[in-house]
């Protein structure tokens, strides 16, 4: 026992008074242990069996005295390679046995109290390093992200938070549900000082039952990933919204075009320092989809028995990818979007007495969709792309695009190609398979 390293050599420990406890029937009863460790006793005497079992407590407390002192040396060493969760599960197991047996015969074996007490210990000291994941994950990527990365890529001190995310998920995903199930851990009780982790009320239309150990284990995987990706949001946008253009070359290099917006600033000084809106949520995006797509692949190969569960943290990845695809191609609406009033321009006569300014609106919408269809293609093209490295992403984002593009602008086309514009060619320089050929080269 003095020589203990290993989870799967204290295992054997517990499991060894376990199989002791487990016979205690046959050493007690049958075998009549006494006579093996005593003097000749009558056994019409009506003490003969209560001084076997006086024996059998005796070994016992004997066995889990040396047990218990190599648990408290291990529960209080922050490097221990021993698991606390595999520790304190075997303890509760084997605690439940000694106050079971205890209680059967009316007696006090004399280690129990120091084994309720330990485990109590080994409890909270297993719920701390719960939260602590949680909140020492986000300390040390708030920490270590003053700046972006210059690709915009992942944050190299991400990969280990989530590495570590995947180590738990591998070592300890069985471990802690056990460890959940024995002692009734509230939801979000391992959840940082004013986080809020997981709305919880996405899932009261389903049948899953949160109280369940393996479902709680994935509302802690879920609150991780929540508080994890907030932060990341947070810090971000801070760090982008406090820079300027100068700070970051490998976006506003000298192929930069910045769009026309519809309310210009007369400050041009402030606008040309400064980053601009939708490029903060565009670098912004483009960051945290790689960290999301680090993570999925991470957490990918992972296999549980619980179907629902895994759909839960798969929806919630979804919806992050979705979220942070949709600050990607701010500009993409923002370019197509000006051109909706069009559609509604139904009169197409030259009698309706508001076909000219619904010809004017037309011409200028139109000059401006295509002056800043060319600066965002080039941009695009010239800046952001390279930044991309995931070919998966790079092509989701294309076809992303292209939805958001193609359908309106062929309502458009369609509408205004004929019978509108005496220099057609001026106002419509492209038509819907030429755009879509450009979109392509993305």
């Amino acid at each position: 026992l003095s020589k203990i390293n290993k989870n799967d050599e204290l295992k054997l420990a517990f499991d060894s008074i376990s199989s002791f406890i487990s016979i205690e029937n046959f050493l007690i009863k049958d075998l009549k242990f006494s006579t093996y460790l005593e003097e000749e006793v009558d056994e019409e005497e009506s003490n003969t069996f209560m001084s076997s079992y006086a024996i059998f407590q005796q070994i016992i407390s004997f066995m889990c005295a040396k047990v218990l002192s190599k648990v408290k040396k291990e529960s209080t060493n922050e490097n221990s390679p021993l698991n606390k969760f595999i520790i304190t599960n075997n303890l509760t197991n084997l605690t439940n046995s000694l106050v079971a047996l205890d209680k059967e015969y009316n007696t006090k074996t004399v280690v129990v109290e120091e084994f309720v007490k330990q485990q109590n210990i080994l409890d909270q000291t297993c719920q701390m390093e719960l939260a602590n994941f949680i909140a020492n994950a986000k300390t040390r990527i708030n920490q270590q992200l003053t700046k972006l990365p210059s690709d915009f890529g992942i944050n190299s001190n991400a990969i280990d938070v989530f590495s570590k995310l995947k180590q738990r998920l591998d070592n300890n995903r069985a471990d802690v549900i056990q460890f959940m199930a024995h002692n009734q851990i509230p939801l979000k009780s391992w959840l940082p000082k004013n986080e809020q982790g997981i709305d919880l009320k996405e899932f009261k239309n389903t049948d899953i039952n949160l109280n369940s150990s393996k479902m709680k284990y994935q509302i802690y995987i879920l609150d991780f990933i929540t508080v994890i990706f907030s932060n990341l949001e947070n810090k971000s946008n801070i760090i982008l919204a406090n820079g300027k253009r100068s700070d970051y070359p490998q976006y506003f290099n000298q192929n930069y075009k910045e769009l026309s917006s519809e309310s210009s600033t007369s400050n041009t000084q402030t606008v040309s320092q400064s980053i601009p809106k939708a490029e903060i949520s565009t670098i912004s995006g483009v960051f945290l989809l790689t960290h999301l797509k680090i993570l999925q692949q991470l957490l990918s190969d992972q296999k549980t028995t619980n179907r629902d569960s895994s759909a839960l943290i798969e929806l919630k990845l979804t919806k992050l990818d979705k979220k942070y695809s949709e600050l990607i191609l701010i500009h993409w609406k923002q370019l197509i979007q000006p051109m909706m009033p069009l559609i509604n321009n139904s009169s197409m006569k030259t009698s309706d007495p508001n076909f000219k300014k619904h010809k004017e609106l037309a011409k200028e919408k139109f000059l401006r969709f295509n002056d800043n269809f060319d600066k965002l293609l080039s941009n695009w093209t010239l800046n952001l792309k390279p930044l991309i490295k995931d070919k998966s992403l790079k092509k989701k984002l294309k076809k992303d695009i292209k939805l958001i593009i193609e359908p309106m602008y062929k309502l458009l086309y369609d509408k205004y190609s004929t019978n509108w514009f005496k220099n057609k060619a001026k106002y419509i320089r492209f038509d819907t398979r030429e755009l879509s050929k450009k979109l392509d080269s993305l």
